[in-house]
């Protein structure tokens, strides 16, 4: 087996393509690339010296960027952006390594559809949401929930 070392391609067991990159010392290094059973991409993310470092895109089964950050050292930061299945922009919110961040949306918000259930004001789901409530109405703050998305 030993030390992975320069262009790597792993494989679903029915053929396809699994992963795409390139292996410096037994690390990734460079632009990776992920890809479903149907050879559908998923995914690419940019690594430096084994670490996601870079650009992180995630796409739709379609082709569609489904998602769009930076990373830097492995952690998320930056501007971070999602995208529908038709390619739209929805939201978008800036990671400061320190929290989640305040996603805002463009458009309705998708959690609109289960306003009911999740316990939004109907009120907020009738338009644009410039950003997300931060407050319950019982004026108390909501603890801010760290992502454990990429």
């Amino acid at each position: 087996a030993g030390i992975l070392e320069g262009p790597v391609t792993h494989y679903h067991p029915n053929g396809q393509v699994a992963q795409t990159g390139l292996y410096v010392g037994g690390l990734p290094e460079g632009v990776h690339a992920g890809f479903d059973e149907a050879g559908g991409k998923v995914f690419e993310q940019e690594y430096k010296d084994g670490v996601p470092s870079g650009r992180r895109t995630e796409f739709y089964a379609g082709g569609e960027k489904r998602f769009a950050g930076e990373m830097l050292d492995g952690e998320v930061l930056g501007v971070q952006r999602m995208f529908s299945d038709l390619g739209e922009e929805m939201a978008q919110g800036v990671y400061d390594g320190l929290a989640a961040p305040e996603w805002r949306w463009r458009g309705a918000d998708p959690r609109c559809a289960r306003a009911g259930r999740r316990g939004l004001a109907a009120a907020a789901c009738a338009g644009p949401l410039p950003r997300r409530a931060t407050r319950p109405r019982s004026g108390r703050t909501r603890r801010s929930r760290r992502s454990s998305r990429p």
